[in-house]
């Protein structure tokens, strides 16, 4: 029990190191794709670029499956073990109260245990 405990306890910090590095490649891969539709859809130095850390977010994510870490899947309503409403948006139904609109940073499980909840846009009735 001690030696497993130890073991996550140094564990831990790197792997939510690496969902950090997640955030912020797929911040720059946003970035990256949107010069790329403005640039009038030619396939450039941008697009490589775009493709090159497509490939590294990649091998990323592979390497965090491999540390048993996991995206929580995308889901149409709220679940509050699962997801942080950052935000409402009125709904105009009874039915659509917390369905979520948008996705705004990723959450991630580790062995099952949230790690860190999925940022959502959610949509309140009333």
């Amino acid at each position: 029990y001690r030696d497993n405990f130890l073991h996550e306890s140094l564990q831990k910090p790197f792997i939510r190191d690496l969902v950090t590095l997640f955030d912020d490649l797929s911040g720059l891969l946003s970035q990256l794709q949107t010069a790329v539709e403005t640039n009038d859809g030619k396939r450039g130095a941008l697009g490589h670029w775009r493709d090159n850390l497509e490939n590294a977010i990649h091998s990323l994510t592979e390497i965090l499956h491999r540390m048993e870490v996991s995206e929580i899947e995308p889901r149409e309503t709220v679940d509050r073990a699962l997801h942080r409403v950052i935000s409402f948006e009125p709904a105009d139904f009874a039915e659509e109260d917390g369905r979520i609109v948008m996705r705004v940073r990723r959450g991630f499980l580790w062995r099952d245990q949230v790690l860190r909840p999925e940022e959502v846009v959610a949509k309140r009735f009333g």
